[in-house]
């Protein structure tokens, strides 16, 4: 049985929390981690009830693929004329029915406890999302010269986030829950924003929780590391070239963000990071290197070229702003997904 609210607090928690988790995809190359993302929801545990929710963008022959292998899964088509992570989501939530929903990445498989532990916050009205910790899951092991401080760069969690349950300005887009309430009441993800076809931008996940908190007074953002999801991380983003290219983009996708959300505020996390993870991250690999772990030498080298990488992709997206992204569209309903 599934009891969702309680009487006089809308989308407030009682035992047996609905969810539906948005699993968006696009390729058949990851047709095995898709498999095992979708049960890892349907192993979720701790009386939650999770019904997937599978979002294919503009690949209708990996749709039909997917409705004959995995029959109990809802899917969802984004045919719109906007492609991307960002408008393949918002297809998902004009798809979804109940008072919460989550997001999974295809290439990531949740812990037993991971909805049931993030849903326990929703308990407090003012809690509008939840995000948990993301591990990396190497396809081989790390180069020893990658820095952990850089993580975010692959998905996943870096060196300098709490390490205790707090309030924070946004989470992972790879691994995050929101009450359905606080996007009907502040708008759906920016189509201007996030991950499309050519450069790996992102930043969808941040603007959608600054418009969250500027819009619903009192709304709260969570990060909670006392559970979360393994994210698959492939030989070829293990490299230099890759971490640079993914910093750029960032840097490419903060203007923007800055764009959509004026105010010295916005960059807030961002400011302390480069003065202070950073720096911390470089002394950590050169002193390193004065115990004889040479590979500290890199780790510190990465870290001043990647926040370089960054610091240009935001000096370029200030001076161009729509170059690389396009102008930036109003946030606007998009159509409704083609069900199965």
């Amino acid at each position: 049985m599934c009891v969702a609210r309680d009487a006089g607090v809308a989308g407030s928690l009682t035992p047996g929390v609905c969810v539906d988790v948005v699993i968006c995809v696009y390729t058949d190359d990851r047709w095995d981690q898709i498999l095992a993302a979708v049960g890892s929801i349907a192993a979720q545990a701790g009386g939650v009830e999770a019904v997937p929710l599978i979002a294919v963008d503009h690949n209708p022959e990996l749709a039909t693929r997917l409705r004959c292998a995995l029959p109990d899964a809802r899917v969802l088509e984004n045919n719109g004329p906007v492609m991307g992570l960002s408008a393949t989501r918002n297809a998902a939530i004009l798809g979804t029915e109940r008072p919460f929903v989550a997001f999974l990445d295809d290439d990531a498989v949740a812990r037993p406890d991971w909805l049931a532990v993030m849903s326990e916050h929703f308990s407090e009205p003012a809690v509008a999302v939840v995000g948990s910790f993301t591990a990396p899951e190497w396809q081989k092991a790390a180069p020893r010269w990658w820095p952990a401080e850089f993580n975010w760069t692959i998905g996943c969690c870096y060196r300098g986030l709490p390490e205790t349950t707090t309030d924070v300005r946004n989470v992972f887009g790879c691994n995050m829950i929101f009450r359905r309430s606080s996007l009907e009441e502040a708008g759906m993800f920016h189509p201007g924003m996030g991950r499309s076809r050519g450069l790996p931008m992102g930043g969808e996940e941040t603007e959608i929780s600054l418009r969250i908190t500027r819009m619903i007074q009192g709304a709260r953002i969570v990060y909670e590391p006392g559970t979360g999801i393994q994210h698959f991380v492939p030989t070829s983003r293990g490299t230099l070239r890759y971490l640079l290219l993914r910093s750029f983009a960032e840097g490419i996708s903060k203007a923007r963000l800055r764009q959509l959300s004026p105010g010295s505020s916005t960059l807030a996390t961002e400011r302390n990071y480069a003065r202070k993870t950073l720096p911390l991250g470089v002394a950590r690999g050169v002193r390193d290197a004065l115990r004889l772990d040479w590979s500290g030498l890199g780790r510190s080298a990465a870290i001043i070229c990647g926040l370089g990488a960054a610091t240009t992709g935001y000096v370029v997206g200030r001076v161009r702003p729509n170059h690389w992204t396009g102008e930036i569209a109003p946030l606007a309903t998009v159509g409704a997904p083609a069900a199965r």
